[in-house]
């Protein structure tokens, strides 16, 4: 399942968009996430996050499950690149990313942490502007 926000928003418009979706998907808390911020140029802040966080609690509460959540923002950071357990749900893991291909490699990749060194081995591949080039 992929989100990506583009253009101005406020977080609770991005929020209440990404549940509208969530409802109209069975089970949603069984679906591999990633979120892609680079094109998003509204506010996301605490107060917003943590709307997030309890939503996501409630809409998965009771449900046994594990799942991954890629988050590919802006900043260039290779520190980012790192698994950590969810604050919402000790069944979900969430690694940071600035790349979408390096994210998306992480989803599905079958082990998570060879993956995760093969990244941090690699250099950065720099800004990705989230453009689609035909060649």
């Amino acid at each position: 399942m992929i989100a990506r926000p583009v253009g101005h928003a406020t977080g609770a418009e991005f929020v209440a968009k990404l549940f509208e979706a969530y409802a109209t998907v069975d089970a949603p808390w069984t679906f591999r996430r990633l979120h892609d911020h680079r094109r998003f140029e509204g506010t996301f802040d605490a107060v917003d996050q943590e709307e997030y966080l309890v939503r996501w609690a409630i809409l998965a509460e009771g449900q046994t499950y594990h799942t991954d959540v890629a988050v590919v923002e802006l900043m260039a950071n290779d520190t980012m690149r790192h698994a950590t357990p969810s604050p919402v749900s000790a069944n979900e893991q969430i690694c940071y990313f600035t790349d979408y291909h390096e994210a998306m490699g992480w989803l599905l990749a079958s082990d998570k942490s060879a993956y995760l060194d093969r990244a941090r081995m690699s250099p950065l591949r720099g800004f990705d502007s989230g453009s689609i080039e035909i060649h």
